[in-house]
């Protein structure tokens, strides 16, 4: 596989493990989520929700959360890269407070909470992709949180970044194989 080939099975491999996460889901807050609605899945969160590229959030004028995600190589030593996934979670900021009916003795806001939740999915994963998924990334070494940081970005939305990196062997070694 080539290096870049990587960049899209890994957005698409973690886009299918979060709209497979009932509680992932729930906590985006969309106001069509229903969990009594059987017709509700995951799948409306991701492609309402959850995105492959960035987002200019001055043309969003809906009070929501929705995340991108992006995927970053860096050539690490001689025959190594750094593929790099950056998970950006953005809250209108009339969005940011959960319903406490919702996540009874949850006492964080949006965005901390679905960086809690994902910071559990991914940290230390040495595959990505659902169990039953016969074409599952095994990494060569661990998916690792290295930042999780947080700011305003405009006057409203609010985001959380989480940077998770593993290494991989540089496939350009290998002609591209």
């Amino acid at each position: 596989m080539a290096n870049s080939e990587f960049i899209t099975i890994l957005k698409r491999k973690i886009k299918n493990e979060i709209v497979n996460d009932p509680l992932i889901v729930k906590a985006f807050g969309s106001p069509d989520y229903d969990e009594t609605d059987l017709d509700f899945s995951g799948e409306d969160v991701g492609e309402n929700y959850i995105f492959s590229w960035d987002q200019d959030t001055k043309t969003i004028k809906e009070t929501m959360t929705f995340i991108t995600l992006q995927v970053n190589i860096k050539k690490y030593r001689e025959n190594w890269v750094k593929p790099q996934l950056i998970i950006t979670i953005y809250s209108h900021s009339n969005h940011m407070k959960l319903n406490p009916k919702e996540f009874p003795g949850i006492d964080a806001n949006r965005n901390d909470y679905l960086s809690q939740l994902l910071d559990d999915k991914f940290n230390g994963r040495t595959t990505i992709g659902l169990e039953y998924d016969p074409d599952r990334i095994s990494l060569m070494g661990k998916f690792e949180l290295s930042e999780n940081y947080e700011g305003v970005l405009n006057n409203s939305f609010a985001y959380r970044q989480l940077i998770f990196e593993t290494k991989d062997l540089n496939y350009s070694l290998c002609d591209g194989r």
